[in-house]
């Protein structure tokens, strides 16, 4: 948003001076040399407002290398588009873009992802790159099941539909480089997902275009390590937060202040909550509307079904919103439908959500200006009761004040089809989106959950189609779960596979419609559908052919601390995983799934110590699939210490003698430092080996 546009904050605003002491202390020593540090300072925390980006920083160090690195600046500030950071654009209609915020519209959006090798980036962090974003994906479960990888992504994309009025299709791509143009392209996605490697790992995590360049997501590419996405906590919900998170900036939001752990557009990431928050929701409905956006006439009202057949049950709507009292196209009220069979007891709830909060927008790190937000009184609303065409008012309820329930009760309500009006009457003051539960109870009977199948996507014919219902379906009645998830993969009425994961591999290519059932503690069902763009598809090239580790050779001494490791070439591969450990079972690497373009590398200075064993093993990888070396592994011992001139004479006086034996019976059987006390072959060893070498050099004298 501009800074015109931005939602107002009172005088009374608390302003947030202290940053956090790390970067404060990194800060100032950073600015120091600078003719003026304190404009420098300044300077500064000004342009460090509107990243799109998240970068890891905890310590001192983390701050002065970010400094060093990025002069701290967002890394999409690296480009001079500030256009970039305030743009007032949305999406609207089916991927429209130029819509003015605020009007609590629906839109349609198509995704895509791009094959590997596609030109990725914008020059903002790093040079643009090849994408690779398919080949760390196979990190996850393996290049056979790819698409389940591809289904945390998606499953991001889902917390956003089930909070906002988006809905998301995948698409194919037309694999031409990422650009910051906008307007829908039928041949590609208007969000297209990308990664490529761009400062090493805890660094920036991710970037992501903002609606008015694109929409764009780009993974750091060397964050696919088991610390960061691939770290398999709580359903990889740290990966899916930073894919959440970045879309939200593809969406036009801007980081949010304080970092308490309380939204997902905070600038820190973080896995202690799971995607979207109150404040982030209010944001998104802000723009997109809630799920049910666009039921804002009788004409459009949700439709909860007839709530007595084949039971008796009662609906519940969790995470509504109401656009304020002057909502652009009436996105100020809500309209629901429901039918009865006989007559029932009915109570209608109106209960304001969102609880108080500190919110602002990010000036530098976790700081900016803050204010309190108290969601439950944005608005104040109201209910109507009224005939199934929505002109006769039946019952209203306008009694309680802003911030408690709305209650409408209807003993006794007759058989038939009736509508529900939810408006609100303010007055709003400085904040416009009024979140809220709805219950339309009937007779005391329990509701059914809500779920949530994940959003449209497509797959080749004969790979593996993923799907996951866990991540965002949810039980509505209080004190239920869930306890069941169904899966009908061809939307014939028989559900085939059962779990919150399955998967089904389709034969033929066509749209197929997947359905998902979920079902409660308390017995209650609710389904979700989503389509599956099964296409024809050429057979995917192979995996990286064989290779081998060719230097050092197994077990053999490098006399540097800097050693090159090489191999041979592997063809069809788009890069090489490299991994050294000082344990052969290599549970602790020192290197781990090192991205290696050529096939040879020398190691960096402090990677390897002397006097130690190191075993290596290199991964060949592409889309398709990864490729070990042969061996699999091997081992090389670094001794940067010369050999002694006459193997054999451990008196030192240039015979070879009994004198000699003395001393190497004295060590013999004992680990000794490589190449001393009798270690002739260098292994850290005094044994029979060393004896025989020792017993073939006895009585010689040693070269003048």
């Amino acid at each position: 948003m501009t800074l015109s546009q931005r939602w107002s904050r009172p005088a009374s605003c608390e302003t947030q001076h202290k940053l956090p002491e790390a970067l404060d202390r990194a800060l100032e020593a950073y600015c120091k040399p600078f003719p003026d540090p304190k404009a420098k300072r300044a300077d500064l925390i000004d342009r460090i407002a509107r990243s799109p980006a998240c970068f890891y920083a905890q310590t001192e160090e983390d701050y002065a290398r970010l400094l060093r690195t990025y002069d701290l600046l967002p890394p999409a500030m690296l480009a001079t588009d500030e256009r970039f950071f305030h743009d007032a654009t949305v999406f609207s209609g089916n991927g429209l873009v130029g819509n003015v915020s605020g009007r609590a519209q629906p839109v349609s959006l198509t995704y895509s992802f791009p094959l590997d090798g596609v030109t990725w980036g914008t020059n903002i962090v790093a040079p643009n790159a090849p994408n690779v974003l398919e080949n760390r994906l196979t990190l996850f479960f393996g290049a056979a099941n790819i698409d389940r990888a591809r289904e945390l992504i998606r499953q991001a994309f889902a917390s956003w539909r089930r909070n906002g009025g988006i809905t998301y299709t995948e698409v194919a791509d037309d694999n031409t480089p990422e650009t910051t143009g906008i307007g829908r392209v039928a041949t590609r996605g208007d969000v297209r997902i990308g990664s490529f490697p761009m400062d090493g790992v805890f660094n920036v995590l991710a970037y992501n275009n903002f609606t008015a360049n694109g929409s764009d997501m780009n993974f750091d590419a060397d964050e696919f390590v088991g610390s960061s996405f691939l770290s398999s906590s709580l359903g990889y919900r740290f990966f899916r937060n930073v894919t959440a998170h970045e879309h939200g900036h593809g969406m036009s939001y801007i980081h949010s202040v304080p970092c308490n752990n309380t939204k997902l557009m905070e600038p820190q990431a973080s896995s202690s909550f799971d995607t979207i928050q109150v404040d982030d929701r209010r944001g998104i409905q802000r723009n997109y509307g809630d799920r049910r956006a666009g039921n804002n006439a009788a004409g459009s009202a949700f439709d909860f079904g007839n709530l007595t057949s084949p039971s008796v049950r009662s609906a519940i709507a969790r995470d509504l919103s109401t656009n304020g009292t002057t909502g652009f196209n009436n996105t100020d009220e809500d309209w629901f439908r429901f039918t009865l069979g006989s007559a029932q007891n009915v109570v209608i709830t109106a209960d304001p959500t969102g609880g108080s909060y500190s919110n602002g927008q990010q000036s530098s790190g976790c700081s900016g200006t803050t204010s309190t937000i108290n969601s439950d009184i944005a608005g104040n609303l109201n209910i109507e009761l009224r005939d199934s065409t929505g002109v006769t008012v039946l019952q209203t309820a306008a009694s309680a004040a802003a911030g408690a329930n709305e209650v409408l009760t209807a003993n006794g309500l007759a058989a038939g089809t009736y509508t529900v009006r939810i408006f609100d009457v303010g007055p709003n003051g400085n904040q416009i989106v009024q979140s809220y539960d709805l219950t339309v109870g009937v007779g005391g009977a329990t509701a059914n959950p809500e779920a949530i199948a994940g959003v449209n996507k497509r797959i080749p014919v004969g790979f593996p189609c993923w799907f996951r219902g866990d991540l965002n379906s949810r039980a509505l009645q209080p004190g239920a779960v869930i306890n069941t998830y169904e899966w009908d993969f061809d939307n014939n009425g028989t559900f085939d596979a059962v779990g919150a994961e399955a998967s089904t591999t389709y034969a033929t290519a066509g749209v197929r419609t997947v359905t998902l059932r979920v079902t409660d503690s308390n017995g209650r069902q609710a389904t979700d559908s989503i389509t599956v763009d099964v296409f024809a598809a050429a057979p995917p090239p192979p995996p990286p052919a064989a290779f081998n580790l060719l230097d050092p050779t197994n077990d053999e001494f490098v006399a540097t601390l800097l050693p090159t490791l090489d191999w041979s070439d592997s063809s069809g591969q788009d890069n090489y995983l490299l991994t050294i450990d000082d344990n052969a079972d290599f549970s602790s690497p020192i290197v781990n799934n090192l991205s290696v373009l050529g096939s040879s590398i020398q190691l960096s200075p402090g990677t390897v110590a002397d006097n130690t064993r190191y075993y290596w093993k290199v991964v060949a990888v592409n889309a398709f699939g990864n490729t070990a070396s042969t061996p699999a592994s091997t081992s090389f011992r670094v001794d940067t210490t010369p050999p002694p001139p006459c193997p054999g004479d451990l008196s030192g006086d240039g015979l070879r003698d009994t004198v000699d034996l003395v001393l190497f019976l004295g060590s013999f059987g004992q680990s000794v430092p490589p190449n001393t006390q009798g270690d002739l072959d260098g292994n850290g060893l005094v044994n029979t080996v060393d004896l025989t070498i020792f017993l073939s050099n006895f009585g010689i004298a040693c070269p003048p």
